[in-house]
C-alpha cells in the first residue's frame, strides 16, 4: 500500500493524478491537510479517486496512528509575505494561505515538519522550496540524522530537497 501525504496545505491535485496515472492499489491514499479539506474531498468525488482523509497538524495523525509511509510530498508556504520578486499573477490568483510565511527566510515551516518526520516511518520525502533557500535548508537538516539531496526545476534552479532516513 502506498500512502502519499500531501502536507500543509497542498492539494488534492497531485495525489488524484498521482493515482490516475500510476498502476497502484486504489486504497492506502491519505491526504492531510487542515485547509481546505472540503474541497480536497470534492476533488477528489470529482475524479472518481478513493482517497483517506485524515485531518491534523502536519504529520500529527500519522505519528499517533503509527502508519506506515513509502512517500511524503510537500509543498508548503515558504514565501515571505513581503517578497518583492512574487509576481502579481501569483498574489492575485494563488491562495495566500497555501504560499506565504511571515519568517523572512520561509525555513520555519520546514523545521516543523522536519521534527515530526523523525517520528514517522517512511521511504521518501518531497519538498519543494524556494530558490534562495537551499542554504538555509542545509544548515537545517545538519541538525537531523537524515540522508538528503537537492535537485533542479526546469530552469536549473535548486527547488526540490528528497529526504530519505
Amino acid at each position: 500500500i502506498l500512502f502519499l501525504m500531501p502536507v500543509a496545505n497542498t492539494s488534492v491535485l497531485f495525489a488524484t493524478r498521482y493515482q490516475k496515472n500510476e498502476e497502484l492499489e486504489k486504497e492506502g491514499f491519505i491526504y492531510c491537510g487542515v485547509i481546505n479539506i472540503e474541497v480536497a474531498k470534492q476533488n477528489a468525488h470529482l475524479n472518481n479517486v478513493d482517497l483517506t482523509f485524515l485531518l491534523g497538524d502536519m504529520l500529527t495523525p500519522y505519528i499517533e496512528k503509527n502508519i506506515k509511509v513509502d512517500m511524503i510530498v510537500s509543498n508548503p508556504p515558504y514565501i515571505y509575505f513581503n517578497d518583492k520578486d512574487v509576481g502579481e499573477n501569483v498574489r492575485k490568483y494563488e491562495p495566500s494561505i497555501a504560499l506565504f510565511t511571515n519568517d523572512e527566510d520561509g525555513i520555519s515551516i520546514y523545521k516543523k515538519i522536519f521534527d515530526k518526520l523523525e517520528n514517522i516511518n517512511f521511504k521518501y520525502a518531497y519538498f519543494e522550496f524556494g530558490y534562495t533557500q537551499k542554504e538555509s535548508l542545509i544548515k537545517l537538516l545538519n541538525n537531523y540524522s537524515f540522508k538528503y539531496e537537492f535537485r533542479k526545476d526546469i530552469n536549473n534552479k535548486d527547488r526540490m530537497l528528497k529526504i530519505t532516513k
